[in-house]
C-alpha cells in the first residue's frame, strides 16, 4: 500500500517545533510537530478491590457464585471464561440523586461466539439482565456503542462507534430526572429513561466474550448543579478599543447563551461565586467564530480571579494587559486550545483538538488541588500544568472580536474527583493532519525503519473531519529512537 504522507521522528529535531512533511497526495496535507505538558496517565479514585466492589458470575443461566476480575497497576480484566457466562461487578455503594461516572474502557469483544461478546456499563439496583429490575448505560458490541435501558427492551440507539483494543474515555451524567447523558472518544447522545433510579449501583458487566475488555480510571461522584445563566449567579462587563464601559450581558434564548460582539470589543460574564480546591465544570458550548475581522475571533472558558486579559490599575480602572492568572480552553479559527495566561507577553497557547463552527461540543474541565487541568470531549484528552495556580478562582466565559461569537449552555461546577498524576511533563510526537476527504476513514501507520521491507503497524483509525483530525503519539517519547509515520485510506 502505498504511503499518502510520511513524517519522520527522531530526537535530533526536537528543537523544530513543527515541520511540514513531504506530500505525496496533495489531497491529504499533515503538519507534524512536538506537543508538551501532555501527562498521560490519571489516579484510579475508585480501587478495584473487594472494599468498594462486589462480583458474581452466572454460566447457562445458573449462578455460580462469587467472582472478580484480575487487576493489575489499577487496571481491572473482564473476561468470560467461555461463551456462555456472564462475569460481573457492582459498587457495594449505593448512590442516591444526580452522579457522574468517569472512565476508561478498552474493549475487545473479538471471540465471536453463538451469544455474541458485549460490555455493559450501567447504573442499577440489582445485576443486569438476570434479575428484571430497572437499569440503565451503555452497550458495547461488534463496534458499535448504544444506549441500553433494561425496562425499555434493553438495546437502544446508537451513539459511536469503537475500534477493538483502543482506549476508550467515557463520562455517564445520570439526572434525578432519569436523563441519561454520554459523551466519550467518538461517542454523544442524551436518553431518558423509562423508569427513574432512586437508589442505585453502578455496574460492570462482560457477556460471553473470552477476551472480554479492561477497565481503569473510574470514579463516580455526585452530579455538579447547574448554574443558571442569570445575573444572581454570574456577573458581566465589557470592553470595547480597550475602553471599560461597565456592566453587559449575553443574550439568553430558551437554555443557551449568546456571546456575540463587535471587532474591537470584549464581553465576559464569571461566576459570582469563588471557588477552591479541586473543582469540576462542564458545559456545552457551539464556536462560530467566523466574523473574521482585523483582531480575530477569540474565545476563552477557563478559571481565574478577575475577568481574562483585562485588570485593575492602582487607581480603579479595568485596563487591558498582563493581568492576574488564568488557565482555561481557547476556540480561535478552528482549533482548540489550553491557554495559560492569556494577555501576557509569557502566556502559553497548548493546541489539543479542532471544532467545526455551528457544532455543539459537550466539555469536561477538571482542575485537581495542585493546578493540573485536565480537559475531557470527544476526540480530546489533555492534561496542563498550570503556571501560577490560584488557591482560590472564578468561572469565566470571555469572548473577543466576534459579532457570531459562542453559544453556551449547561454549565455546571462542583467538586471534582480527580487526582491527576504526579508526573512531570512529557514532550510526545503529534500528527494534525489537515486535508483528505471529510467523512473518510484513514489509518495512521508507524515503521520504526524504511529499509525494505518496511513494516507498517497500524496505530490509530479515524474519520477524517471538515475541520481536519489531531492525534498525538502517546507511545513515542522524544527520546525514543527514530520512527516514521504516515497516512492511507
Amino acid at each position: 500500500m502505498k504511503a499518502n504522507s510520511i513524517a519522520t521522528k527522531s530526537a535530533i529535531h526536537l528543537k523544530q517545533p513543527t515541520r511540514r512533511l513531504a506530500q505525496q497526495n496533495p489531497r491529504l496535507r499533515l503538519a507534524a510537530w512536538f506537543c508538551g505538558l501532555f501527562l498521560v496517565t490519571a489516579a484510579c479514585a475508585q480501587p478495584f478491590d473487594s472494599d468498594n466492589w462486589e462480583g458474581n458470575a452466572w454460566a447457562f443461566n445458573n449462578n455460580i457464585g462469587t467472582w472478580f476480575p484480575s487487576v493489575g497497576s489499577g487496571t481491572a480484566s473482564f473476561a468470560s471464561p467461555n461463551d456462555f457466562t456472564w462475569v460481573k461487578l457492582r459498587t457495594k455503594t449505593n448512590y442516591t440523586g444526580s452522579v457522574r461516572t468517569t472512565l476508561e474502557i478498552n474493549p475487545s469483544l473479538l471471540t465471536g461466539g453463538v451469544n455474541g461478546d458485549a460490555a455493559y456499563l450501567a447504573y442499577g439496583d440489582q445485576w443486569i439482565e438476570h434479575v428484571g429490575q430497572p437499569a440503565v448505560g451503555v452497550l458495547f458490541r461488534a463496534g458499535g456503542v448504544y444506549f441500553y435501558d433494561q425496562a425499555a427492551g434493553k438495546e437502544q440507539q446508537q451513539i459511536g462507534s469503537y475500534v477493538a483494543g483502543q482506549w476508550v474515555q467515557l463520562t455517564l451524567d445520570y439526572s434525578l430526572a432519569g436523563l441519561l447523558q454520554v459523551v466519550g472518544t467518538g461517542i454523544s447522545g442524551s436518553y431518558q429513561t423509562t423508569n427513574i433510579l432512586t437508589s442505585f449501583k453502578f455496574i460492570i458487566a462482560c457477556k460471553d466474550s473470552t477476551d472480554g475488555f479492561q477497565v481503569r480510571n473510574l470514579s463516580t461522584t455526585a452530579r455538579s448543579s447547574i448554574q443558571p445563566l442569570d445575573s444572581g449567579t454570574w456577573i458581566g462587563n465589557h470592553w470595547s478599543a480597550n475602553v471599560n464601559l461597565g456592566p453587559w450581558w449575553p443574550s439568553v434564548t430558551n437554555d443557551f447563551a449568546t456571546f456575540a460582539i463587535d471587532d474591537y470589543s470584549w464581553g465576559q460574564i464569571r461566576t459570582v461565586s469563588n471557588y477552591s480546591g479541586a473543582i469540576r465544570a462542564t458545559f456545552e458550548v457551539n464556536p462560530s467564530l467566523t466574523s473574521g475581522g482585523v483582531n480575530g475571533d477569540d474565545a476563552i472558558l477557563g478559571f481565574g480571579q478577575h475577568w481574562i486579559y483585562y485588570h485593575e490599575n492602582p487607581v480603579g480602572e479595568w485596563v487591558p494587559g498582563p493581568g492576574p492568572a488564568s488557565l482555561g480552553v481557547m476556540f480561535r479559527g478552528g482549533n482548540i486550545f489550553v491557554v495559560d495566561g492569556y494577555g501576557s507577553s509569557t502566556h502559553v497557547e497548548q493546541l489539543i483538538g479542532t471544532y467545526v463552527p455551528g457544532h455543539w461540543i459537550p466539555m469536561t474541565m477538571d482542575l485537581n488541588e495542585r493546578g493540573v487541568l485536565r480537559v475531557s470531549a470527544p476526540s480530546i484528552s489533555a492534561e496542563y500544568q498550570w503556571k501560577s495556580p490560584l488557591s482560590t478562582f472564578r468561572f469565566i466565559a470571555a469572548m473577543g472580536n466576534s459579532a457570531d461569537g459562542i453559544r453556551l449552555k449547561n454549565v455546571a461546577l462542583g467538586p471534582s474527583g480527580y487526582i491527576g498524576t504526579s508526573l512531570g511533563s512529557a514532550l510526545y510526537f503529534g500528527l494534525q493532519i489537515q486535508e483528505g476527504v471529510a467523512g473518510q476513514v484513514y489509518n495512521i501507520q508507524t515503521a520504526p525503519s524504511l529499509t525494505p521491507p518496511a513494516t507498517w503497524t497500524t496505530s490509530a483509525t479515524f474519520t477524517q473531519s471538515p475541520a481536519g483530525f489531531l492525534w498525538v503519539d502517546t507511545n513515542s517519547p522524544a527520546n525514543a529512537p527514530k520512527k516514521f509515520y504516515r497516512v492511507v485510506p
